[in-house]
């Protein structure tokens, strides 16, 4: 049986309620068990990211966001988590919303594939996306999958949006 949006949000919120209560409890631990913990919980926020990138790109496609009191994606998603007592950076709402309106297009799904997949982080998507709305009027590529694989393995390695 596929889980319900209710069980998804119950299980999300255990989640996050079991790893707030140990991190302020974290002198008892060895110190070479802190590395791995603290990849470990890298791993929780990009796939936590991942999956918040495609709960907005699936709104968006629905029209739940231009049908809302906040029809613009950035509004929309600081609103929600504002409802919802959770606080969020402005820049994380503008990269889901650059992330989701790149991913509208069927040309890019390389690139929404990639972050549903958790393949690589909004943040990074976000920069690609940018770089494709600009150039891809501009630039007769035949290949944007290729293209887009290489930004998105380059981004993987840690690039940043100046190289």
């Amino acid at each position: 049986m596929e889980p319900t949006a209710a069980d998804l949000v119950t299980w999300l919120d255990a989640g996050s309620a079991t790893l707030l209560g140990h991190a302020g409890d974290l002198t008892r631990l060895g110190s070479d068990d802190l590395a791995g913990l603290a990849a470990g919980a890298a791993k929780i926020v990009n796939a936590a990211k991942a999956f918040q990138a495609a709960v907005v790109m699936e709104a968006r496609e629905r029209g739940v966001i231009a049908a809302s009191d906040n029809p613009k994606t950035a509004a929309w998603v600081e609103q929600s988590c504002r409802d919802a007592g959770v606080p969020l950076a402005p820049a994380q709402a503008r990269g889901l919303d650059e992330v989701s309106r790149t991913c509208s297009t069927p040309d890019v799904a390389r690139l929404k594939d990639a972050v549903v997949a958790g393949e690589c982080t909004v943040e990074s998507a976000a920069i690609i996306a940018s770089t494709y709305r600009r150039l891809s009027p501009k630039v007769d590529v035949r290949g944007w999958d290729t293209v887009l694989d290489q930004l998105i393995g380059w981004l993987g390695e840690g690039a940043t949006r100046k190289e």
